[in-house]
């Protein structure tokens, strides 16, 4: 990391039962920081990763040839390009500059020595793709690289933990590692928040592990579908196609949004049917329409705050939920002007939150602080609620709760 002292690197570490030892080095000398964790968010070259032992096992795949260079194009210059001549994908990144393109040839196919004869092929293929004579100017920069598809097994040891980069590598393509990346932090960060204000145990660290390796297994398998999009030849109209099957798969897949923890020891199953979504998925993966409308503007908004949250819809006990903890927001999601003490209001009157989230009158859901749902239920009790929370791992709840906890 760089601070306004200069570079200042992790050298070495060593953990016990109750924190981490840290030695760092920096411009003015070392430095020893004791911490109750460490967590490694250092890139593929993870210092972290391999202190701890844990392989990034997988493989190396394709290399990509990529070079910077002026393109005489009408290419639009608002867009990333995916062009597709014989043999491979070629895409164009536009650069500030005019008449400036980043050029990536999925092939990798050229030398990075010869950037006369690296310009000369890239001029080919996008005249093959494009359909008219394309000339590109000898790079001012060329490199290849290889791509390596490789994941941990574990993303922590002890009071140690890995992210990002420094848990997967992987194809860049569809950008899909920035997203999961930033839930992982987002997976993590919630769950030590909670153990660092005393309102949970170190037990619930052990679902970071449980929810996150999972997913950086299936995103090798997914940005190597994207690879063998790009590299077996499917065509333009291929890409384009709305209806390709695997194509309207990965989109989904890119934004990470559609991920679930169905499986995991923080989601309560339903014992009921509903038509809303199950504990386990996103709460706010609604269209733009619903979005926008006034009840789920107001519940989106009240989800921002890191807290877990239960929404109690169209009425609640006269004297509030019941459930009086530091870590829990409750609010009434109502269609009219109801009040709730010890609650927030959530106006919904042309009822798009209860319809898109299958909620009717007494329905609960509770929300983890990652917008997820933990669990739902109907006929809303603070006992039953109670129940609930005290059956995840990890979290301090009380058996009764006391005002002003």
């Amino acid at each position: 990391m760089t601070g306004p002292a200069g570079t200042t690197a992790l050298r070495s570490f060593a953990q016990d039962a109750d924190g981490v030892t840290a030695l760092l080095e920096h411009a003015r000398g070392t430095e020893t920081v004791r911490a109750r964790y460490l967590w490694g968010c250092d890139g593929g070259h993870s210092t972290v990763r391999r202190a701890l032992g844990l392989p990034l096992q997988g493989e190396s795949t394709h290399t990509w040839l990529i070079a910077d260079a002026l393109v005489d194009t009408g290419l639009a210059r608002d867009a990333l390009h995916w062009l597709f001549p014989p043999g491979g994908l070629v895409m164009l990144l536009p650069f500030p500059d005019a008449h400036k393109w980043r050029l990536l040839d999925t092939t990798g196919a050229g030398d990075p020595g010869w950037p006369e004869q690296v310009a000369a092929r890239f001029s080919r293929k996008i005249t093959q793709a494009l359909g008219q004579e394309t000339r590109v100017d000898t790079p001012t920069w060329v490199s290849a690289f290889t791509i390596q598809q490789r994941a941990v097994p574990a993303m922590h040891a002890g009071r140690c933990f890995v992210s990002g980069d420094a848990a997967h590598v992987h194809s860049p393509a569809s950008g899909q590692g920035m997203n999961t990346s930033m839930q992982d932090a987002h997976n993590l960060a919630w769950k030590l928040a909670m153990i660092l204000h005393g309102h949970a145990d170190d037990d619930l660290l052990d679902s970071y592990d449980a929810e996150r390796v999972p997913v950086g297994q299936a995103l090798l398998s997914s940005t190597g579908e994207v690879m063998e999009v790009a590299v077996t030849g499917h065509t333009a109209e291929d890409a384009r196609d709305s209806d390709h099957p695997v194509l309207r798969r990965l989109v989904r897949e890119m934004s990470g949004l559609a991920l679930e923890y169905a499986d995991s020891v923080l989601t309560v199953p339903t014992a009921t049917a509903t038509g809303g979504p199950r504990p386990g998925r996103r709460l706010t993966r609604v269209d733009a329409a619903d979005a926008d409308s006034p009840g789920w503007t107001a519940l989106r908004a009240a989800i921002r705050r890191p807290a877990w949250h239960l929404l109690v819809f169209g009425s609640m006990p006269a004297g509030g939920s019941g459930i009086d903890l530091p870590w829990l927001r409750t609010h009434l999601v109502t269609a009219g002007h109801a009040e709730a003490a010890g609650a927030s209001t959530i106006r919904d009157p042309d009822l798009r939150v209860h319809d898109t989230l299958g909620a009717g009158d007494g329905d609960w859901i509770l929300v983890r602080p990652d917008s997820y749902l933990a669990a739902r239920g109907a006929g809303f009790t603070a006992a039953a609620v109670r129940e609930v929370l005290a059956s995840i791992p990890g979290l301090r709840v009380p058996a009764e709760a006391s005002p002003g906890v």
